[in-house]
């Protein structure tokens, strides 16, 4: 109970903070020649995980405005964890993945790197241009951030 209890103030803690701070990001494109259909990786740190799982209800990702986003993804393009998302929604190049949140009974609250996969089938397109582009995810409800960059050769 005690243990509980401890876990319990520690993610409290870390996640009133986290609301303010920003996390690193960072990723991995399938292909990085612009203009091209890639697959795309990115890795979340700091992420709070409860029993491996993130404790977001969703998760935005903010992609360049350079870069295709189809208006459709696939649900089984995606995955957040090495799991399937509950749904993809797109607008402009915002996608934004709801999270399934299944009851689990388990007291294991870390501090870890959380992995979300876009697969080539998501139809994400690079940017026409060889550069640096900056992306950000956000995560909902508690608001925490974290940024990034992708290069495209």
């Amino acid at each position: 109970m005690l243990r509980t209890l401890a876990l319990a103030v520690a993610v409290l803690l870390l996640t009133a903070t986290g609301a303010a701070a920003a996390g690193n990001a960072t990723a991995s494109l399938t292909s990085s020649s612009a203009a091209r259909h890639a697959g795309l990786t990115l890795v979340l740190k700091p992420a709070v995980l409860r029993c491996g799982r993130p404790s977001a209800r969703s998760l935005s990702i903010t992609l360049p405005r350079s870069m295709h986003v189809p208006a459709t993804i696939p649900r089984a393009a995606v995955s957040v964890g090495g799991r399937p998302v509950g749904a993809v929604k797109t607008d402009g190049t915002t996608i934004v993945l709801s999270l399934a949140t299944p009851r689990i009974e388990c007291d294991s609250i870390v501090i870890g790197a959380l992995r979300v996969g876009l697969t080539r089938a998501a139809g994400l397109v690079n940017p026409a241009r060889a550069g640096t582009y900056a992306f950000s995810v956000a995560a909902s409800p508690r608001g925490t951030a974290w940024h990034g960059s992708l290069v495209v050769r």
